[in-house]
């Protein structure tokens, strides 16, 4: 495989490689390998959270993963850097064969249960908060450039002219004048997976379905807009029949313009927080996320109850509401740089890159 995105990017003749995520399979670890070998450096890009335990909750129903599988225990008990246990379930990264394949090809990350902790040359860290996020799971300082991200620049162009811009949003959404704007960033359907605290609905719809019913007295103070997954759309479909409006908007342009955000462990839970928006997240499959503990702009809910409850300090002009909001005004500039310079920064970062000779190849 190597060998063919070598053929591929010689026939490109690029200057630099840059990807949304290093993240073990055939793709990624295999083009910067490729790239390297062409004396090209690789820069990574992200577009959400690092998140160890996220691969481990979606892998953790499929057999092929299961450290029990034949094909997978005697493997990882010689490469046991593949494993990661949680709950009484043992599983590996990659089945058996990939596994392998990537000891074979040298392409194995210091940690594999880690995205983006490979060869790349560059990570380009978001904020503060995501600096430290990444120093603590592991990757080395080496290669972290704190730049900002594309979608900051975006969410200070919305925030900065955020009178004019939601005039332009309410136009647009057909949005009552005056009214604040509660957005409900919605999840893919991931009710099949494992979760240990379990799942409390029989579907989707019906987790809809409660969601809407505990929304309902919200709608006296907020226009509520419902922007779904792209892996899920149907649930704009199931909220709009409960009343509530759909979009499909830019998300960020969204939680920029919006006075609280509803999220079920959404990496989007970081814009909010860049914008000192107070979010309610409702952890609905029971992933149990570090990402956003203990800051106290964001409310958490395990359960239905909890949401029932945290959708309370939402309601505006209420000393609950004020207390999120100066929560999150506390910390915003730690999870976002809103100054409009950081593609700006990021080009920088880009040209540093391409001049860098020779490419290096290290994980640390």
């Amino acid at each position: 495989m190597c060998r063919i995105y070598e053929k591929k990017i010689k026939g490109i003749n690029p200057d630099l490689i840059i990807l949304p995520e290093d993240v073990v399979g055939i793709v990624s670890p295999q083009i910067i390998k490729a790239a390297h070998r062409l004396g090209i450096p690789s820069l990574i890009l992200p577009y959400t959270i690092a998140n160890q335990e996220e691969a481990f909750r979606s892998l953790s129903a499929q057999p092929a993963y299961q450290r029990t599988h034949p094909a997978n225990w005697v493997i990882s008990l010689l490469y046991p850097r593949w494993v990661m246990e949680r709950d009484g379930i043992s599983l590996v990264r990659l089945p058996g064969p990939h596994l392998l394949g990537h000891e074979f090809t040298g392409t194995t990350p210091p940690d594999p249960w880690m995205m983006n902790s490979g060869f790349a040359n560059a990570i380009a860290v978001e904020n503060r908060a995501m600096l430290d996020y990444y120093r603590d799971a592991g990757l080395p300082d080496s290669k972290l450039r704190l730049v900002g991200a594309v979608y900051d620049d975006y969410l200070a162009k919305y925030r900065l002219n955020k009178e004019a811009e939601l005039a332009n949003l309410r136009q647009e959404l057909g949005l009552a004048e005056g009214k604040p704007v509660l957005t409900i960033v919605g999840c893919p359907d991931q009710s099949s997976g494992h979760h240990p605290g379990g799942f409390e609905y029989e579907d989707m719809a019906d987790m809809c379905k409660h969601i809407a019913e505990a929304l309902q007295p919200l709608k006296v103070h907020y226009e509520i807009v419902v922007r779904p997954h792209p892996n899920f759309l149907k649930m704009g479909d199931l909220l709009e029949e409960a009343g509530f409006r759909k979009t499909t908007v830019d998300t960020a342009r969204l939680i920029a313009l919006s006075d609280a955000i509803v999220a079920f462990a959404s990496a989007t839970i970081r814009w909010a927080i860049a914008c000192g928006v107070p979010v309610v997240n409702y952890d609905v499959f029971q992933f149990n996320y570090d990402d956003y503990k203990g800051f106290e702009g964001v409310v958490h809910a395990n359960s239905l109850k909890e949401f029932d409850d945290a959708l309370r300090r939402l309601v505006p002009h209420q000393e609950d509401f004020a207390l999120l909001k100066r929560k999150q005004a506390e910390i915003c500039e730690d999870w976002g740089r809103l100054d409009g310079r950081s593609v700006e920064r990021i080009v920088g970062l880009i040209e540093e890159l391409r001049s860098e000779k020779p490419v290096s190849r290290r994980s640390a």
